[in-house]
Parts: C-alpha cells; structure tokens; sequence
C-alpha cells in the first residue's frame, strides 16, 4: 500500500523538480530592461553598502583611516554620474526638479568625502531617500538600510 502511494509521489518530485519552463527561471529586477541611471544607482547602493560595512567593522577608528581608497574611488565614480546617466524616463530632467535632488546628494556626498563623520554620512543617505520619496518609491526600504546607527 505504501508503495502504491510512494512511487507517485516521487516521481512527481522528480518532473517539478527539473522542470525548466521560463516561470521557473529567474526574473530580471526590472523587465523593461536597466538604464543608465538604474544601473548607476544601483551600483551607489553596493559602494555606500561598502563604506557603511568598513565603519561597523573597525567602530573605534576614525572613519578616515578606515575606509580603502579603492572604496572611495568607486563611490565617487558613481555619485558623480547621476546627473549623466540616461534615465528609464525621458522627461526626467526635463522640469529642473531630479537636478535640484542630484545637487543636493552631490553636495552631500562630497561633505561626507571632505568631512567624514557618522552624520554627514546619514544625511547622505537621507538626501538619496528625500529624492526617492519624489520618483522612486520602491527603493526607499532598502537605502533606509544604509543608515547607521
């Protein structure tokens, strides 16, 4: 009798384990593809995730010794593009309004680059949300993260 129940219920582990249909391949983050300026994001997420990982790492040093040049080098690269970087949306620049938010998380990343400290830091990454709240919502979850406590 157990067998009776046994053999079925394997094989069909079997075919809807190795099922390869396109539902059971990975979706892509966005489907309409990546722009520039997504892709850029994204990128100054990872490098302020880095600089966020080397201060919790070494809590008792001064944030200027502790943070690697390579570190550096790739958050700056990034942050200086966002005003460059094509957007998923045309008409993004178009009104002035994403250009006075990039100003104004350049300038508070460049205070945190002159002036490294836990708050400049935070208010860096509160100027990312303060333009997220404006035209990307869905990030905003995840940059809160970055804060540090």
């Amino acid at each position: 009798m157990y067998k009776s129940i046994l053999y079925p219920l394997i094989i069909c582990c079997i075919i809807g384990c190795s099922n390869t249909t396109k539902e059971c391949e990975e979706k892509p983050l966005n489907p309409n593809g990546d722009s520039e300026l997504a892709i850029v994001m994204r990128n100054l997420y990872l490098n302020t995730l880095d600089v966020k990982k080397e201060i919790i790492k070494n809590p008792n040093s001064s944030i200027n010794q502790i943070l690697q040049k390579e570190t550096i080098e790739r958050f700056t690269k990034n942050y200086l593009a966002i005003n460059t970087a094509k957007p998923t949306e045309k008409d993004l620049r178009k009104d002035g309004i994403y250009a006075s938010y990039a100003y104004l998380y350049i300038n508070s990343a460049e205070n945190f680059l002159n002036n490294k400290t836990k708050k400049n830091y935070n208010l860096m990454v509160s100027s990312c949300i303060q333009c997220h709240e404006r035209f990307c919502f869905g990030a905003i979850n995840t940059i809160n993260k970055l804060h540090l406590k």
